[in-house]
């Protein structure tokens, strides 16, 4: 079973059945297939516990986090790319020395934790991370402390940043992309007030040998618990899984998404209008992909080969979860009649690959013979099935 910071999305089972024929035995392999959503995010994410053991200032390490107990000035810390496959392994935090203002130390405390974590972006965040922080030492109101994070890839970011204490109203704190010398900075605090579990995000976009910066304001109460730098795009459009590969596993992520409360919107939220959704599914499919609805082998065509294909599986109208290449075409987890609503309403069957103007519906009398026939197997596989089982 595959584990990480991220809640799983769905699970797929196929059922072992043995089946004795003519005197012969056949067996169907058992799969369950577990797809953790750490597959969602493109290279690039990082999670930071800024208070790490249960030492007498800390309540724990998050686990898979990054989770540090303190910092001094000059003390650099390598970061862990959470993402699938992990390919940013070269960035280093290091808290700036500040001798002007008598930087000691960030270091750690947890007065009034939270009771329970909580989640962002599809993220689970654990109590651990939460429940304690870091201060600048001295805790001097006005002061700051500066973080610096370099190496990061060039590209888009989310970063996020959160303090848990519940009796701490109010922490802002300044996030930018520089040079070395940390040119660029903000005249004010840009983060908003990320006290009481509120995540904050800002976005940035780094270049190349840029860094990105955060720096800590001091106001002499609490402080910040943790950091989430995240990737905003995947390597290739529709590639969610960060594979390099366009195919049916990213779209039945998406399905799975569709179905979430809090779906990772920086992800599958193609048309950004906040929510996961069939817009967004047209959006892999016409765009993305360059194929119709009903096209399950993604050959992008629609035609009697892909329904023979997804009749065989034999899922349609039993209720088991079923994928793009399974007839899930409208991204309900489901094969059953909604998804030949979804693919005959886009109009390309035996059409061939897209073209700007096909939009012609096939005649209904056309197509009856087949699904009349793939129905009836469909339902006489089922029949077998139950009674063997």
């Amino acid at each position: 079973m595959m584990s990480g910071p991220f809640t799983s999305l769905f699970s797929v089972s196929i059922q072992v059945v043995r089946v004795k024929p003519m005197g012969f035995s056949r067996i169907a392999l058992s799969i369950c297939v577990l797809v953790s959503s750490n597959q969602l995010a493109s290279a690039g994410l990082f999670l930071i516990d800024f208070c790490a053991g249960t030492q007498a200032r800390c309540l724990g390490s998050a686990p898979d986090w990054d989770a540090f107990t303190s910092a001094f000035p000059g003390e650099e810390f390598v970061l862990t790319d959470w993402s699938e496959g992990g390919a940013d392994d070269d960035v280093i935090m290091t808290l700036v020395p500040n001798d002007d203002e008598g930087l000691l130390n960030m270091w750690p405390n947890h007065t009034s934790p939270p009771d329970e974590g909580s989640e962002v972006n599809g993220i689970e965040v654990p109590l651990e991370a939460l429940a304690d922080y870091w201060y600048r030492n001295p805790d001097t109101a006005g002061f700051s402390a500066l973080l610096q994070f370099e190496g990061l890839d060039p590209g888009q970011y989310d970063v996020m940043v959160f303090e848990g204490r519940v009796t701490d109203g109010f922490q802002e704190g300044k996030i930018w992309v520089g040079d070395e010398d940390g040119s660029g900075e903000p005249d004010e605090a840009n983060t908003g007030n990320f006290a009481l579990s509120e995540f904050k995000t800002v976005g940035v976009t780094i270049d190349e040998d840029e860094l990105l910066f955060y720096r800590h304001l001091e106001d002499g109460s609490g402080g910040i618990s943790g950091m989430i730098i995240q990737s905003t795009a995947p390597r290739t459009p529709g590639d969610y899984n960060g594979d390099n590969v366009v195919d049916a596993t990213d779209v039945d992520l998406q399905a799975a998404a569709m179905q979430v409360p809090n779906p990772d919107l920086s992800i599958f939220d193609e048309d950004g209008d906040g929510a996961v959704n069939n817009k967004d599914r047209s959006i892999w499919v016409h765009d993305h992909v360059g194929t119709w609805f009903g096209d399950a082998d993604l050959n992008r065509e629609f035609n009697s080969g892909d329904l023979v294909s997804v009749f065989t599986t034999g899922k349609y109208e039993s209720g088991e979860r079923a994928g793009w290449s399974e007839g899930d075409w409208n991204g309900d987890l489901l094969f059953d009649s909604t998804d030949f609503v979804a693919a005959f309403t886009d109009g390309g069957y035996e059409q061939g690959p897209p073209r700007d103007n096909a939009n012609v519906v096939p005649e209904p009398a056309s197509l009856m013979p087949l699904m009349v026939g793939l129905t009836a197997i469909a339902s006489r596989r089922r029949h077998v099935r139950w009674q063997i089982s």
